[in-house]
């Protein structure tokens, strides 16, 4: 089977797809830049999990080789869905930010016990902090990217921004 022969349907994910999603498109200087992403402010957000991702992580000095699963949110900004992921470590060590994940979707009370279902995160809804991340790009250009800092317990209340009262000078 060639690239040809393959299509959307067979793969069975079709998130994400765009009309005229060709195998055999045609380049052009649109092509040489990758499209501008929105950025959010540092703030509290919404979100809701599309879905996830089973892999594997091969070890650091940090952290032993282990189980991983990368989780897609979806925020709405400025009326653009905006897609952010993050990894989960599934280690002793790392096990807090499941347990604010699954606490911050409502899948799990703070102090309960439960077992966790990976599956039952696809449509969960819940809030965490964004933060805007700052770094040198591997061409030594300054990048920034959102991530996600913290998760919010499910049915917390919304925080309301602090005002900046401090004197211009």
């Amino acid at each position: 089977m060639g690239f040809n022969d393959y299509k959307k349907e067979d793969s069975g994910n079709t998130q994400g797809t765009e009309p005229n999603n060709d195998w055999n498109m045609e380049l052009d200087e649109t092509a040489d830049e990758a499209p501008k992403r929105p950025m959010m402010p540092k703030g509290e957000y919404s979100y809701t999990i599309t879905h996830y991702k089973c892999g594997w992580y091969d070890g650091s000095s940090k952290l032993p080789a282990c189980n991983k699963a990368t989780v897609f949110f979806r925020f709405e900004y400025n009326g653009d869905n905006i897609e952010l992921e993050k990894m989960f470590f599934i280690t002793p060590k790392m096990k807090y930010w499941v347990a604010k994940l699954w606490t911050s979707c409502g899948l799990r009370k703070r102090g309960e016990k439960i077992n966790t279902n990976w599956d039952d995160l696809a449509g969960c809804t819940g809030r965490c902090f964004v933060m805007v991340d700052s770094y040198k790009k591997k061409d030594g250009t300054d990048g920034q990217s959102n991530k996600i800092e913290d998760f919010i317990d499910f049915g917390s209340p919304v925080t309301q921004p602090k005002q900046d009262t401090s004197e211009p000078f």
